[in-house]
């Protein structure tokens, strides 16, 4: 959910829960990339959903590895 005044733009370095980093760029509100990267000493597993078809992934990263979404 991003307010009415920021249809364009792009945040990165954001720190979520487990030792992820997240990136995220947006255009017209929709997310057109984003990228994950497991800064953490372990494997991290999270789910992804994609709201346009509804599609629900698990994935594992290893220790510095980066997942992408274009």
């Amino acid at each position: 959910a991003l307010p009415q005044d920021w249809p364009d733009g792009e945040v990165s370095g954001l720190r979520a829960r487990g030792g992820l980093t997240v990136s995220i760029a947006w255009k017209n509100r929709q997310i057109i990339r984003a990228t994950l990267t497991n800064q953490a000493n372990a494997p991290c597993s999270f789910y992804l959903r994609k709201l346009l078809n509804n599609e629900v992934k698990q994935i594992t990263l290893n220790p510095n590895e980066t997942y992408a979404e274009d």
